[in-house]
């Protein structure tokens, strides 16, 4: 399920998000289109969507995924004082659990509130995050929950830690302007 059924193999075929596009107030600053030549330039065959706080570039996003034969990845990355996590959904419901975890988000909830409903949409969401406070309480309660590395971002002893829980690891990387050569 989920991260695993990308099949990566050999040529890269997917990237991996943290992706923000323009949508996402204040962060993003790469066009759909753009992103989408990236992944036209490295043959991708997935590409990663994962606006902050929202899925405001989606429908776009989607339309530009058909017309280039690309198989999109929805998600969100969402951030509070208290919490920092990315969620991908799983197939349509978890679209639903996705729109319903965005929504709980903007009611600003506790971490411990946030945890709960987490757990409840698990079985259609995969749910990653650096925040070692946050693995070790959803390591046994969340199935598709990975630790992110992302280069510069994370602690070699956290990676120790979440080895030793037996949590998988994921590297992502944040895409949020623009190449320049």
């Amino acid at each position: 399920d989920g991260i695993r059924d990308y099949k990566v193999t050999g040529v890269q075929t997917c990237a991996l998000p943290i992706y923000h596009s323009r949508y996402s107030p204040l962060d993003g600053l790469i066009s759909l289109q753009d992103w989408i030549e990236v992944a036209k330039k490295n043959k991708w065959e997935f590409l990663a969507l994962t606006d902050s706080d929202g899925v405001y570039g989606m429908m776009n996003f989607l339309e530009l995924c058909r017309e280039n034969q690309l198989k999109p990845i929805i998600g969100c990355a969402l951030f509070s004082d208290q919490y920092y996590l990315t969620i991908l959904s799983k197939k349509e419901k978890g679209l639903s659990a996705l729109f319903h975890l965005i929504s709980f988000h903007h009611q600003k909830p506790s971490r411990k509130l946030m945890q709960l409903e987490l757990i409840k949409n698990s079985k259609d969401i995969i749910v990653f995050t650096d925040q070692i406070c946050l693995l070790k309480e959803l390591h046994l309660k969340v199935k598709g929950l990975f630790f992110e590395m992302t280069p510069g971002l994370f602690e070699h002893e956290d990676v120790m830690k979440v080895q030793e829980m037996g949590i998988p690891l994921i590297g992502t990387y944040r895409i949020r302007s623009e190449e320049h050569t």
